[in-house]
């Protein structure tokens, strides 16, 4: 059986219109997962819950683990905000362990206070592709269950090791490397096998963060790299040097 929701005003809709921002993914413990390949991916490999699908006249469910609602037009747009024009579900949020500020890292770490979603996406992209043990989020930073960072980290971020921990100005940076245009060269320094990277956003960058080891990449006719593309490149290093040839 099929739920009809056509009012802007029903509690369910309200529910899930709220998981568009940070604030409603926190407090339901829930986000909008859309996209098909995504789905298909999810639906292929995920064990997260599926609590709701949500689809308009002209899609069909694709699931029968949870209820299925249809939504009208209008409704299902002001969800579909990727533009996607297919199914919706609405999956449980995976847990986020708090990490202490004095931890000393374990591996490849990344930590970001970035707060463009995009971005973020993006970076949780790249260190589940290099291998990051952990991926730190400050309080600074979206929320990585935001549609749109779901959709820049290409589903990375479902099975993402992530963690939470409080502001970048409370971090011991003793053990943490950070980018920066005044750092040591990438190409002469030397990455230790417990590494962790500090991504800072690109306007406000590290803030009144002591002790931190910066880490500069070296460019030519441009002044600096978009963070992203810059921790990549970190990222890409520890893990070359470590594989060999």
């Amino acid at each position: 059986m099929i739920d009809l929701i056509t009012s802007s005003q029903n509690v369910k809709f309200q529910l899930w219109k709220s998981l568009l921002k940070s604030k409603g993914i926190k407090e339901h413990g829930l986000f909008l997962l859309s996209g098909e390949k995504l789905i298909f991916e999810f639906l292929k490999d995920s064990e997260l819950d599926i609590v709701a699908e949500l689809i308009t006249p002209g899609l069909q469910p694709k699931q029968s683990r949870a209820s299925t609602f249809e939504l009208s037009k209008d409704l299902f747009q002001e969800l579909d905000v990727i533009g996607t024009h297919y199914n919706l579900f609405v999956v449980k949020t995976p847990k986020i362990s708090v990490i202490s500020f004095d931890q000393k890292p374990q591996g490849l770490e990344v930590i970001t206070p970035v707060g463009d979603p995009l971005n973020l996406g993006a970076m949780i992209r790249s260190a589940v592709a290099f291998g990051a043990n952990k991926i730190i989020l400050t309080s600074e930073s979206a929320n990585p269950f935001l549609p749109r960072s779901v959709k820049a980290s290409s589903g990375s971020v479902l099975s993402a090791p992530l963690f939470s921990s409080g502001p970048l100005s409370d971090w011991d940076s003793t053990w943490t490397h950070a980018l920066d245009q005044t750092g040591t060269s990438l190409i002469n320094m030397e990455i230790p096998e417990n590494f962790r990277i500090l991504v800072g956003e690109e306007g406000p960058g590290l803030g009144n963060l002591q002790n931190v080891r910066k880490i500069k990449i070296p460019t030519m006719t441009v002044e600096s790299l978009n963070a992203t593309v810059a921790a990549s490149l970190v990222m890409f290093e520890y893990v070359k040097i470590r594989t060999g040839p």
